[in-house]
């Protein structure tokens, strides 16, 4: 992917492993947002 969006909620494992990812594809750019994903309903 070009990009990889993450939120700071999510658990720490898996913000890991997404940064991983991003490294491994040469990912661009990794967004991260502080909203958490109930409030966007």
């Amino acid at each position: 992917p070009k990009w990889i969006l993450v939120y700071l909620s999510a658990p720490e494992l898996l913000l890991e492993q997404c940064l991983l990812l991003a490294e491994q594809h040469s990912s661009k750019t990794v967004i991260v947002t502080c909203v958490h994903m109930r409030d966007r309903i």
